[in-house]
């Protein structure tokens, strides 16, 4: 993947939440957040434009995130052309997508174990040959809430040098929640930045609906027959 391709699928997989084991001494006075975090995606910053042909309005993205006891489900269009559907089990390492293109028949990808520990599809199952973890000096009020910085410098397995940047809200907690590269957070992210050497891709949180999310909203579509991961990459390297 060229490094247009691997910023955006970080950011995407930033949308899957992974959850732990809660803390028996922190679960007494904590409730899970239940509800829909709506957040937008631009490029935002292009600190050297000869090193890349990117402009500002080359990413256009929203996507919201489901959240309730048992699942996590990421809904994302890009674009206006492409909207990807990611679900995820908080108690498992469980993983299916629906791709519905704007003038193509949607598509149902569900992964085994074996493709989630692969292909990366989880951020348990992510690696990284390197990976520095800092806590910055920083306070940003996103929606109401009070957030902290975490910055998190990482060398991939292709030797991409990549740093994310999370702004968490500690008073949106969820016990066991895991940020994709930071681990736990002890706190819900609100926005997001992703630098990949040519430009940074900015996420921000622009509406929280606190509410009861029922379990028919993580379902998988009964309409389409699903295809494995694994021939989902094959289709996409033949195009």
């Amino acid at each position: 993947m060229n490094r247009n391709t691997i910023a955006l699928v970080l950011v995407l997989l930033l949308t899957i939440p992974v959850f732990a084991a809660p803390s028996k001494d922190k679960e007494k006075n904590t409730t899970n957040f239940n509800g829909v975090i709506t957040y937008i995606g631009k490029v935002s910053r292009i600190p050297d434009r000869k090193r890349t042909t990117a402009r500002l309005q080359d990413l256009d993205s929203y996507f919201k995130l489901y959240l309730n006891d048992e699942y996590a489900k990421s809904v994302e269009d890009i674009q206006s052309q492409l909207e990807i559907s990611k679900v995820t089990g908080i108690r498992n390492e469980s993983f299916f997508q629906t791709l519905t293109y704007r003038d193509q028949a949607p598509m149902l990808v569900v992964a085994t174990s074996e493709e989630i520990r692969k292909y990366q599809l989880t951020p348990r199952s992510m690696r990284a040959n390197e990976k520095k973890i800092r806590t910055m000096t920083g306070k940003r009020t996103i929606l109401g809430h009070k957030c902290l910085k975490m910055v998190c410098d990482m060398v991939t397995e292709d030797n991409i040098h990549v740093q994310l940047v999370a702004w968490y809200a500690p008073d949106m907690h969820i016990s066991g929640y895991n940020t994709p590269y930071f681990g736990q957070l002890k706190g819900l992210p609100l926005a997001y930045d992703v630098w990949n050497g040519e430009y940074v891709v900015t996420y921000t949180a622009t509406e929280i609906d606190e509410k009861n999310i029922p379990s028919s909203t993580f379902e998988k579509p009964k309409d389409i027959a699903p295809i494995s991961f694994s021939e989902f990459m094959r289709m996409q390297q033949e195009q």
